[in-house]
């Protein structure tokens, strides 16, 4: 919903695809020797957690991103496991606030955690296409999801001068980190999502342009 997430996760995906960088330090491979062997003893770099011939420290910012809103990510246990090549570990490392979860289901998690998001006066959002789905390209979105929010405080009966940091933390973005077949397979055995969080989407905005979930990336489930 703000601005500043698109531009922030954008940031961590560009992360995740850009160039190798020149190999700093890796022993050379063993003639002969079986690949397990090789991967046994390659060495990782202690801040980004990949190859060093993959190092993106250089790429990271000085500092964490603050944003006004906080992350949590649903990750796929198959996602998890392609952790030198996932980029949901560059997005804890770019931005404050940043919660994952790994699994296929997460009714009991999430329960307690949406739970504590009404006393704090914050709105959980889904990033999930649907028809109910906010778009985000709108102009009006934005003010959407605030009227949404005042709206979600009083049916659940909070009050502003309860939590006087309810302006800091408006809006609680959960995304959903798999394939298409595996995301729409968690939120499925996730019910709590749909029944408590506000789903929102992006979508094309002109004939050219096509939407994001047209390009992705195909794996085994």
């Amino acid at each position: 919903a703000n601005i500043n997430i698109c531009h922030a996760l954008s940031f961590s995906y560009y992360l995740g695809r850009s160039p190798q960088l020149t190999k700093l330090s890796a022993k050379p491979p063993i003639k002969n020797t079986p690949q397990v062997e090789i991967r046994k003893h390659r060495e990782y770099c202690s801040g980004c957690n990949r190859p060093f011939i993959q190092c993106l420290c250089d790429h990271l910012p000085p500092k964490k991103i603050s944003l006004s809103t906080k992350v949590l990510i649903l990750q796929h246990p198959v996602e998890h496991r392609r952790k030198t090549i996932s980029t949901v570990p560059l997005v804890r490392l770019t931005l404050e606030h940043v919660q994952i979860l790994v699994g296929r289901s997460f009714d009991h998690q999430l329960d307690s955690i949406l739970q504590a998001t009404i006393f704090e006066g914050t709105m959980p959002l889904l990033l999930f296409p649907g028809v109910n789905s906010t778009t985000l390209e709108d102009p009006m979105a934005l003010t959407k999801l605030d009227q949404q929010r005042q709206e979600h405080m009083q049916k659940n009966g909070v009050e502003q001068l309860s939590n006087p940091n309810m302006d800091e933390n408006k809006f609680l973005l959960i995304i959903v980190d798999g394939t298409w077949t595996q995301a729409r397979k968690m939120v499925r055995c996730s019910p709590i999502l749909m029944e408590r969080c506000q789903p929102i989407q992006f979508t094309s905005t002109s004939a050219e342009d096509r939407s994001i979930y047209g390009s992705i990336r195909e794996q085994p489930d």
